[in-house]
């Protein structure tokens, strides 16, 4: 990677003229998040940087899993989806009016079911250019949104919401907050400033801002465990977690440990996701293909029994 091979070297430069790593990190914001970057001064200022950077390693390659698992999970059903929209769009702009103009022309009363098909098919391709628009609009105005603050709250609760993946996502936003403060305390990073760097890590507005609130909270002295207490953002269970390495000041452990189990249990929901969506996505394919094919059905089986009859 070229980007990283000059960074480091620019890095290399900078502590032969004397000066420190962490400090040259924070030039490349986009190499090296803020986190890494205060583990890592962490680690110089204790003598145990060499210890931060195995630490480091396994925290980011923790990371990288469960965003790849993620992404992966989701990029199955959404290829399935778009090509399953082209495919029934392709058929009622381009097939479906063609066999209208055969039934149309018979002069025969049409069933209710293929009206409606025939209607519907007219206007798209009466209309495909404005429908493929609004689609491309859409898809902008989310884009443009989710530079904005208030935009991108909204897509992220939206995305906590989904069925089936809003689960999946909570988990794995679960998992990279539990390693990387698990990861920043043992580092030697104190607790407000390391939920300060995390809060800006886990990428979702809104945990963001209930990270941000509980810090406010440590800072007049609630503890982290009794400020997360109630919230629909972290499941009871992993509170009370927090609580119990509060109060044995082995916070730092406990969060590793809670870590592991969210990861494990995004193996579990990716693993079970993929059986769920894959027979759900071929049910709606099937009824829709299913609709389009009945409505082109019946007026032809009606043509042959009454050509049959006379």
């Amino acid at each position: 990677n070229k980007r990283l091979r000059d960074a480091l070297f620019d890095i290399a430069r900078d502590i032969e003229k004397g000066g420190v790593m962490s400090a040259s990190m924070t030039h490349y914001p986009r190499i090296f998040s803020e986190s890494q970057t205060g583990m890592i001064r962490s680690g110089e200022a204790s003598g145990q940087l060499q210890n931060i950077l195995k630490q480091l390693a396994l925290e980011v390659e923790k990371s990288a899993a469960i965003k790849r698992k993620v992404k992966g999970a989701m990029m199955y059903p959404a290829f399935i989806i778009l090509v399953m929209i082209s495919v029934l769009s392709g058929m009622m702009i381009f097939v479906v009016p063609k066999i209208a103009e055969v039934f149309t022309e018979s002069g025969k009363e049409l069933p209710i079911l293929t009206k409606i098909v025939i209607k519907i098919s007219y206007f798209m391709s009466d209309h495909w250019g404005l429908l493929f628009g609004a689609l491309a609009g859409f898809i902008i105005a989310c884009i443009f949104a989710r530079r904005t603050r208030q935009g991108k709250y909204t897509t992220d609760w939206l995305l906590l919401h989904l069925p089936l993946i809003g689960s999946l996502v909570q988990k794995s936003i679960l998992a990279r907050f539990s390693r990387s403060l698990g990861s920043l305390l043992n580092s030697g990073v104190p607790i407000i400033q390391g939920l300060q760097i995390n809060a800006r890590g886990l990428g979702n507005e809104i945990y963001r801002k209930r990270v941000e609130l509980a810090v406010e909270d440590l800072s007049r002295g609630i503890p982290l465990g009794e400020s997360l207490r109630d919230t629909p953002e972290f499941p009871g269970m992993m509170v009370q977690m927090i609580a119990i390495g509060e109060q044995t000041a082995q916070l730092d452990n406990v969060a590793v440990k809670i870590a592991e189990y969210y990861e494990d249990e995004v193996d579990t929901a990716v693993a079970g996701l993929s059986k769920v969506i894959e027979p759900l996505i071929l049910v709606i394919v099937g009824l829709a293909v299913g609709i389009i094919v009945a409505a082109i059905m019946l007026p032809i089986v009606q043509l042959s029994q009454l050509g049959g009859s006379m």
